[in-house]
């Protein structure tokens, strides 16, 4: 297994408020993105990586009740912080965490930060939880106009947020050759499957093709905090 990740500002935020955590030896992989503004949404982001690591650490078995346990402790976590101070108050984060044992990925996710599996192609393994996805499955509104409509940061579950949490989570198979990206919507929101998919099987190496992710994620504007991990399985 090769791993390589990023994290970038972007072009127009002033503050990073995701988070990253990575550890080869568990296969444990883990991005948050923050909200609640500069400081509290990067302590909201911080807090769910800490709190999901901590209770994941060397993980064996009853891997889905372990992992969904660990994204209500962050939720519950964060919600703490949010009561012993009001001036915290809307923050919150999403979160996408995934654990890679031998053929397995075991993907959880909240809100809009995104897991794809790139082989010959890239397929998107989760689903944002946000009111232009509704839209989307509704019919109300078409993929290419959720891209650019005014509501597509507008998430409907986060770890800290005011809804019940619902985390959704899925197993999927990997083979030799394969990659898993994890990513802040920073990227997925600035650049097309289809563009993340042919830079990832770009002839480079696995730092590079992070490289180039967060390059093509400002050339097309930079607008948010762009957060990568790229998992090569050899």
């Amino acid at each position: 297994m090769k791993v390589a990740y990023r994290s970038d500002v972007g072009l127009v935020r002033t503050e990073n408020e995701d988070s990253l955590f990575v550890d080869e030896g568990t296969g444990l992989f883990i991005v948050a993105d923050g909200v609640g503004g500069e400081a509290a949404g990067k302590m909201a982001s911080h807090t769910a990586v800490v709190e999901i690591a901590s209770v994941l650490k060397n993980i064996k078995k009853d891997r889905e009740k372990r992992i969904l346990e660990a994204l209500f402790k962050a939720h519950e976590r964060i919600l703490t912080l949010v009561k012993e101070d009001p001036s915290l108050t809307g923050m919150c984060t999403t979160v996408i965490v995934a654990l890679c044992q031998n053929d397995c990925i075991h993907v959880a996710h909240v809100g809009d930060s995104r897991a794809y599996l790139i082989q010959e192609s890239t397929k998107l393994l989760t689903e944002d939880h946000s009111i232009v996805n509704q839209l989307v499955k509704s019919g109300k509104m078409t993929v290419e106009e959720a891209r650019y409509h005014s509501l597509r940061n507008i998430i409907t579950q986060a770890l800290g947020g005011p809804s019940p949490l619902i985390p959704d989570y899925n197993t999927f198979s990997w083979g030799r050759g394969d990659h898993l990206l994890l990513c802040s919507d920073g990227l997925s929101d600035m650049v097309e499957d289809s563009k993340i998919g042919k830079i990832v099987l770009e002839k480079t190496s696995i730092e590079e093709k992070c490289e180039k992710l967060i390059a093509a994620a400002k050339e097309n504007g930079g607008k948010d905090n762009i957060s990568v991990i790229l998992v090569y399985r050899d």
